[in-house]
């Protein structure tokens, strides 16, 4: 799936296991919220309709590689050390499929990236679905 990447803004690494329902929820709030042109790269090891559900999207936006496993990631490094193998950025974001963004999430980091040219990486602040801080960036 996916025409073959080029070069956009950013390359988003997305993880997927399962709960296709999630997932078409994270890549809804992606293409309504990302204002910036993206390579999605999913990073997948699903034995659901995950695929489907990608396809759907690729269809619409044609910025997806696709990529799926039948033997489940062990830990988030295997992931993002696999999914890197696809990106052609300089600026690369890695999220799970529990990922739900906001308006200008993508503008803010890149504008702090692109400022402070010493910073090789940061985090995003990550909130569960209650508004509690699961996760406050690095």
């Amino acid at each position: 799936m996916g025409q073959g990447l080029v070069n956009k803004a950013v390359d988003i690494i997305l993880a997927t296991h399962n709960n296709f329902t999630m997932t078409a929820w994270c890549l809804k709030h992606l293409y309504e919220n990302t204002g910036v042109d993206f390579n999605l790269i999913v990073m997948d090891d699903s034995d659901d309709i995950t695929e489907q559900v990608v396809e759907h999207y690729n269809k619409e936006h044609g910025n997806i590689k696709f990529v799926h496993t039948d033997t489940p990631y062990v830990h988030g490094n295997a992931i993002i050390n696999e999914g890197l193998k696809y990106c052609t950025n300089e600026f690369v974001v890695y999220m799970g499929n529990s990922t739900i963004v906001e308006p200008g999430w993508i503008e803010q980091g890149l504008n702090f990236m692109k400022q402070q040219t010493d910073v090789g990486l940061m985090g995003f602040k990550l909130l569960k679905p209650s508004g509690v801080i699961e996760h406050a960036g690095i």
